[in-house]
């Protein structure tokens, strides 16, 4: 299967644009050398994103938006894919506001079907699609440690979606939603099978943390992920918005910095053996503790920020992990490499907490945050 390359100038839809892992995504496929065109919800949103591009040299036609209000209609992208060679599906609800469990996962599984179904369609140059998936489809509930990898499915959340409906707590909905389409999306190559011109790879990034790199004015502008890094982080609250000692100490949840969910993004274009394949991006377990110990040691603001029990539960053990062995083994990407080529050759090497830390409150600083 023919894939894209550094610097071959292919062009590549990038769904969501606007969205924070979004314009990391097209920024890095930008830094590659590709075309870009994003899709919008608003022809607002659009300039927005295009003034950040602009700013980085990026003229001339290299970023095009187009607008898309609802990507759950049938047809939806018809028109946008028709000249395209890839396709970034990185659009989908990530809120944990929704009263009717539909409210995640209808968008999420039409969104990701109705790119599908119009890259084969209509997408005659399109030979990858990119989908960003998430842990949530993996995870799984255990009274013990566990570990997981791609062949684990997040099918428990469905299940109590299924069972309790409007009454499912927020984050099973949306765990619930990211299960179901990418279940979609597997169900569809295999009916499809031998039929399409591209084939799909699927990314599972566990929660994203790091700087941003579109024009926000205001923390209230923060997606989910980072929103919670930040009013965790940076509160004036001594013991870190009431959280629990349990809380605090938790090491449930895996993380990675964007800029290298991103790098993966442009990786699994560039590798023809990401084909067809299903890859979680983790960096490590951590606690909100750990994040707030390292925040503290490094402390770059004028103010001070939440402290938590510093040091509480660091000898605890992880409750959940999550294998990254097929990310390093096909993308390239390891807790080992030596540096961060930006040529997607060699390893690339994943931001430390620490490094994470550093960027995200200095990001946070320049604007005046």
């Amino acid at each position: 299967m023919p894939i894209i390359t550094n610097g071959s100038k292919a062009k590549v839809l990038v769904t969501g644009v606007s969205g924070y892992v979004a314009t990391w995504v097209a920024r890095v496929l930008l830094e590659r050398g590709h075309d870009v065109v994003g899709t919008v919800r608003s022809d607002a949103k659009g300039k927005q994103v295009a003034v950040v591009f602009e700013k980085l040299g990026y003229t001339n036609g290299r970023f095009k938006w187009v607008v898309i209000e609802d990507i759950a209609q049938e047809g939806a992208f018809d028109e946008f894919v028709k000249d395209i060679d890839a396709i970034a599906h990185v659009a989908s609800p990530f809120h944990y506001n929704a009263v009717d469990p539909q409210e995640l996962i209808r968008p999420a599984v039409d969104g990701t079907i109705g790119v599908l179904e119009s890259a084969r369609k209509f997408g005659t140059l399109v030979r990858r699609v990119v989908v960003t998936s998430s842990t949530a489809a993996v995870y799984q509930v255990s009274p013990d440690p566990i570990t997981l990898d791609e062949s684990s499915w997040g099918d428990q959340a469905v299940q109590e979606v299924e069972a309790k409906g409007k009454d499912t707590p927020a984050a099973t909905k949306y765990r619930a939603s990211k299960t179901l389409a990418e279940r979609a999306v597997w169900n569809y190559c295999e009916t499809h099978k031998g039929k399409l011109k591209f084939d799909v790879t699927a990314l599972n990034p566990s929660m994203v943390y790091g700087p941003e790199a579109g024009l926000l004015t205001s923390p209230s502008s923060l997606g989910t992920s980072a929103g919670a890094w930040f009013k965790t982080i940076t509160t004036t609250e001594p013991d870190a918005t009431g959280l629990t000692h349990d809380a605090l100490s938790n090491k449930s949840v895996s993380w990675i910095d964007v800029r290298d969910l991103a790098e993966a993004h442009a990786r699994a274009f560039e590798r023809e053996e990401a084909g067809g394949e299903r890859i979680i991006i983790a960096y490590s377990p951590s606690s909100w503790q750990q994040w707030l110990d390292v925040a503290n040691a490094i402390n770059p603001t004028s103010r001070p920020l939440a402290k938590g029990v510093p040091g509480l539960g660091a000898d605890l053990p992880a409750r959940i992990t999550y294998l990254v062995g097929k990310a390093e083994r096909i993308l390239g990407i390891s807790h080992t490499a030596p540096g961060r080529p930006t040529n997607g050759e060699g390893l690339f090497k994943y931001h430390s907490l620490e490094e994470t830390s550093r960027d995200t409150l200095k990001d946070y600083e320049e604007r005046g945050w």
